[in-house]
This record gives structure tokens, C-alpha cells and sequence, in this order.
């Protein structure tokens, strides 16, 4: 029943959850809980028979996975489920734009096989699990991801000098160096150190 005395039927077990949509979506969708014979209850909270609910709602779309724990009735759960989707969708849109963005000021293309790399490395199987981390602020973006997108274009060996012969004082074998040049951004330049004598090769940095 509600507050101005009118009668709602509902099945057993129904949830303060499943009241709220079976009234309004608008309710539902944003029901932060109910007064039940005017004690505050959860969304889980099952009516019973006779009990008089009063809806309380918030201002904005409150709708998470968890709600679908809360949800016994088919429409609750197909407008939950309805309502879910929608915010993924929208949380795609708002990180993929952010990585155009991203891709726009380092002046890179964008494509399939850089945000491939970008979900390697923050361990998401699909571009849209990517855009949706992005897009909800679980993944921010950041050096590791401008790395990643440089890679390509930054990263290159420039050249491979030929390998120099060289004997050892008293031993008659020749050991061969290797001289290579690497072009870098002057902020990845101690990382690319660090990664050289990680494999046991001498690194100097020179700005130009």
C-alpha cells in the first residue's frame, strides 16, 4: 500500500526494489530506499502483506550491478539490466573519446593495434572493457599509456653501426662491440638506461 492508501499487488518476496519499478522506471531507477510503516529500509528489504512503503529517492540515476541482487521481478530486473547497458554504452563513449584525445595531442593515428597494446598493458581483454575503464576513471591514463602510443614512432633504432673487431691483450680472440643509437623523448631517457644495462650494455645519454 502506499502512503495516500492506494493498493499495490505484488508477488512474494517482492523487494522495496521491485515496489519502486513497478510504479515508475524514474523511480526506480533513482530509489535510494523506502519508508515501510514508516521505518527506513534498504533496497533488498522484503514487503510483506499490508505493509505501507513510501519510495525515497535520490537526484541522480543511482543503477549498479548490485541492484540486480536486490531485483525478484522481471520488470525490475529487464529495466535494471535495460539501464546498465546504457550507462556502459555511454561510459565508452566518454573514455574513447578521451583516448582520441590523447591520440590527437601526440599527433599519432589512431588504431586497432596501439589499443591493443594499451589493453596488454592494463590487462583488459577487449577495446570496449578499455574505453569503459577509461570512461569510468578506473583507468587513468598516463606515462605508461603515452609510451605505449610513442612506441612506434619514438622508439625506433635509428641506425646499426657495424660490428668492430677489437682482440683482448693476451687472449687471440676478437671481441665484438656493438655501437647503436637510440632517438627517445628526453623523459623516457633514463628509462631506456635502465632497460639497456638491465641486458648488460653500456648506455650514455646525449641531448641534442
Amino acid at each position: 500500500m502506499t502512503p495516500k492508501g492506494d493498493f499495490k499487488t505484488m508477488p512474494a518476496g517482492s523487494t522495496v526494489l521491485d515496489f519502486a519499478f513497478s510504479i515508475h522506471t524514474f523511480l526506480g531507477t533513482h530509489c535510494i530506499g523506502a519508508k515501510v510503516n514508516h521505518k527506513l529500509e534498504g533496497l533488498g528489504y522484503h514487503l510483506e502483506s499490508g505493509d505501507q512503503v513510501e519510495i525515497l529517492t535520490g537526484k541522480q540515476n543511482r543503477v549498479s550491478k548490485e541492484w540486480l541482487d536486490y531485483a525478484t521481478t522481471a520488470k525490475a530486473r529487464s529495466k535494471i539490466t535495460s539501464m546498465l547497458k546504457r550507462n556502459d554504452r555511454e561510459l565508452q563513449r566518454v573514455g574513447k573519446e578521451r583516448l582520441a584525445a590523447l591520440f590527437e595531442e601526440l599527433d599519432i593515428e589512431r588504431n586497432s593495434y596501439l589499443e591493443d597494446r594499451l589493453c596488454e598493458l592494463h590487462g583488459v581483454r577487449l577495446r570496449e572493457e578499455l574505453y569503459q575503464a577509461i570512461g569510468s576513471g578506473s583507468i587513468v591514463l598516463d606515462k605508461n599509456d603515452r609510451n605505449i602510443i610513442l612506441g612506434k614512432k619514438h622508439r625506433n633504432w635509428l641506425r646499426h653501426l657495424p660490428l668492430i673487431g677489437r682482440k683482448k691483450k693476451g687472449i687471440g680472440q676478437t671481441a665484438q662491440t656493438v655501437v647503436l643509437q637510440v632517438e627517445v623523448q628526453a623523459d623516457d631517457a633514463d628509462d631506456v638506461v635502465r632497460e639497456l644495462e638491465k641486458m648488460g650494455l653500456k648506455a650514455v645519454k646525449k641531448f641534442t
